[in-house]
């Protein structure tokens, strides 16, 4: 939930990447920023120590912006694990319906291009489990 990534990539793996837990790097971990804050620190101009990448599922500057927007975030939430959860579970579901497939989920998330195709399967079966209220963005938010 802590992981960040300033946006270099060779051969799909990126470099510049980290784990920011120990609050040295930005000031805090990623995952105790504000909305607003990250959103500061993703829009730092190339040159500058800025991220890229945020947080357990990477998300970059505009999916945040989107994901926010839609979602009725306020920039002063906390990027919590359980907020990334929510986001994450949101744009899954968004991802989905958009292609009614996974190919724009997998591009999106390039970790996914890892896994085996019984593995990515049941990761959309688990996520589209409406009867796990885990599984309910709007809930886990409100819970937030």
């Amino acid at each position: 939930y802590d992981a960040y990534n300033q946006g270099g990539y060779t051969a799909d793996d990126p470099y510049g990447s980290g784990d920011s837990s120990d609050g040295q790097l930005f000031g805090k971990p990623v995952s105790q920023m504000t909305i607003g804050e990250l959103m500061e620190w993703q829009a730092k101009p190339e040159g500058q120590l800025g991220i890229h990448a945020a947080g357990r599922y990477q998300f970059v500057g505009d999916t945040l912006k989107q994901i926010v927007k839609e979602m009725g975030i306020t920039k002063d939430m906390v990027f919590s694990p359980a907020l990334q959860d929510a986001m994450a579970l949101h744009r899954l579901r968004w991802r989905i319906n958009l292609q009614n497939s996974t190919t724009g989920l997998i591009n999106e998330w390039a970790g996914l291009k890892r896994l085996k195709p019984a593995e990515l399967q049941q990761l959309l079966e688990d996520a589209q489990d409406v009867n796990d209220p885990y599984n309910s963005p709007e809930l886990l938010l409100k819970g937030l």
